[in-house]
Parts: structure tokens; C-alpha cells; sequence
């Protein structure tokens, strides 16, 4: 019985050479690592100050982050492997817009907050001035919650699209 030639079809996977074993999926995995303990430091220390929309924006966004990351990590695998990233790339783009955009929208959330929640003060003006000052804290905190946190994220999958990216 004759052997049967290689086609592209049932074409093995290229081996990894004995001295390089996954160095783009290593590199991905160090890069989670931080960023994992950078969330958990910030979760830690500002965890309990969010409120309103940033309680919904916030873990939205970092879904997002989550997602794209691990994705990112299976086009590394996949480029160890000797596979090129590139049709994955373009949804890596579009994960670091979106965690963008949502953060946009989260201050749009905030400043509504800020400007159009709670009714004046019956108490004269020290109420009244009081309320506002409230208002404009938490407002101002959901706002920039929100926007650090997308963008953030937005940085962080554009580093893994650009290191996948020279990779290819």
C-alpha cells in the first residue's frame, strides 16, 4: 500500500521547535497577569465607591476586556502554532472601540445623574446647595469611573492587537 500524499486538507500542524515553546502565548499570559492584578488592586481599593451606573458600565466594560483578552490569548496559541492572527485581528479593533464607547457612555451616565437626578431641596439654600454638591460627586464619580475603566480596557487589547500584529 502506497503512502498517501499531504494535502492542504489533512496537512499535520507545524511542530514547535524544541527550543521555542510558545513565546507569543507566554508573553500574553505575563501581560494578563498584570493587568489582572492591577483590576484587583483598583477593585480592592475602589471597589465600594461605585454606585449608579457605574455598577452596571463598569462590569460591562470589563466583560469586554475579559472576552477580547482570552481571545487574543487563542490567537497567540494559534500563532505559536504557526497560523497568522491577521482575520482575528480585526475583532481585537473593534473589542478596544466598543470598551471605549461604553466608557463614553458611562459619562454620559454620570453627567445625567449629576444634572437631572434628585429634586431641590425644600430646606432654603444651605439645602439645596448641599444637594447639588452631592449630585455633582456622585455624578462626577460615575463619569470618571466609567471612562478610566474603558479605557483602560481599550488600551490593553490594543496592545495585545499590536503585539499579535508585529508578530505576523
Amino acid at each position: 500500500m502506497e503512502p498517501r500524499p499531504i494535502t492542504s486538507r489533512n496537512q499535520p500542524a507545524p511542530r514547535l521547535q524544541p527550543g521555542r515553546q510558545r513565546p507569543l502565548f507566554l508573553r500574553w499570559v505575563v501581560l494578563q497577569s498584570v493587568v489582572a492584578t492591577l483590576l484587583a488592586a483598583g477593585a480592592i481599593v475602589y471597589g465600594e465607591r461605585l454606585r449608579g451606573a457605574s455598577l452596571a458600565m463598569v462590569p460591562l466594560i470589563l466583560v469586554v476586556l475579559a472576552g477580547a483578552s482570552a481571545y487574543a490569548g487563542v490567537l497567540a496559541w494559534r500563532s505559536d502554532d504557526g497560523r497568522s492572527p491577521q482575520h482575528g485581528l480585526r475583532h481585537l479593533w473593534f473589542a478596544a472601540g466598543a470598551c471605549q464607547l461604553l466608557g463614553l457612555l458611562g459619562t454620559v451616565a454620570g453627567f445625567y445623574a449629576m444634572f437631572n437626578e434628585g429634586e431641590a431641596s425644600a430646606n432654603g439654600a444651605g439645602g439645596a446647595a448641599s444637594d447639588l454638591a452631592a449630585r455633582v460627586t456622585h455624578g462626577a464619580g460615575v463619569a470618571l469611573s466609567a471612562t478610566f475603566i474603558g479605557i483602560l480596557a481599550s488600551l490593553v487589547i490594543l496592545l495585545e492587537h499590536h503585539v499579535l500584529d508585529a508578530e505576523s
